[in-house]
């Protein structure tokens, strides 16, 4: 995808975010807990993205995820779901600007860290 397509894909996602937070928001408010909400998220996202890996790849992405299965593959979905929930917390303890500035700033300690390793 060229490089201005992908930054306006990007820009998008972006803005679907406080749409994604107002009605996370509006589940919780509504008397679902906040693990069912973000089980439901999580939900959604892996109907997504299989639709979409079976759209561009066919079924043989999810085959060769069946054949070669290791433990860890699951873990890229734990650590999500790890900072959805936080996330989802900070906004409503911090509010928004301190939440993603500490989000932005676990990622780039992150990056360093793991660009020294």
């Amino acid at each position: 995808m060229p490089q201005f397509s992908t930054f306006l894909a990007v820009l998008v996602a972006g803005t679907l975010l406080p749409l994604q937070n107002a009605l996370m928001s509006a589940l919780v408010s509504r008397g679902v807990p906040h693990a069912a909400a973000v089980a439901l998220n999580y939900a959604g996202s892996f109907a997504a993205a299989s639709a979409f890996a079976i759209a561009s790849s066919g079924v043989i992405a999810h085959q060769a995820i069946a054949r070669t299965w290791s433990w860890w593959y699951a873990l890229p979905g734990f650590i999500g779901a790890a900072a959805a929930v936080t996330t989802l917390a900070g906004f409503r303890y911090n509010g928004a600007l301190l939440t993603v500035v500490a989000l932005i700033c676990g990622q780039l300690l992150a990056g360093v860290l793991m660009d020294g390793l």
